[in-house]
């Protein structure tokens, strides 16, 4: 993963970062549908949970991926799993939720468990 600031023009997407051995930006041209953005929110484990993210809530066994939603204003988690189609992010207890992948490397985590 690449972290930095995102610059989205069409089907091009770069990633700029900052090299403090260099001193230098470097630019990394990445996938567009890859780029997420962190939700300001962090996970039990004190991981940052991030646009794209598949979180489980440990007590219900279900997970659900992470996506800004603009009718809730805000981050909600959805998938098969959740009966009402989606949660909002900021109403899950980070107590419960773990980040255990994302729904670009690990879509089948998103399956009912």
């Amino acid at each position: 993963w690449v972290y930095g600031f995102a610059i989205i023009v069409q089907d091009t997407a770069i990633i700029c970062s900052w090299n403090a051995e260099t001193e230098n930006l470097v630019y990394n041209f990445v996938v567009p549908e890859t780029v997420g953005q962190y939700t300001g929110v962090k996970d039990k484990d004190g991981t940052e949970i991030y646009e794209g993210d598949i979180i489980s809530v440990s007590e219900d066994k279900k997970n659900g991926e992470v996506i800004y939603n603009s009718a809730h204003c805000g981050y909600i988690v959805t998938g098969k799993a959740w009966a009402c189609g989606c949660a909002r992010l900021g109403q899950l207890c980070t107590l419960f939720i773990r980040v255990i992948g994302n729904a670009h490397k690990n879509p089948e985590l998103l399956e009912v468990v």
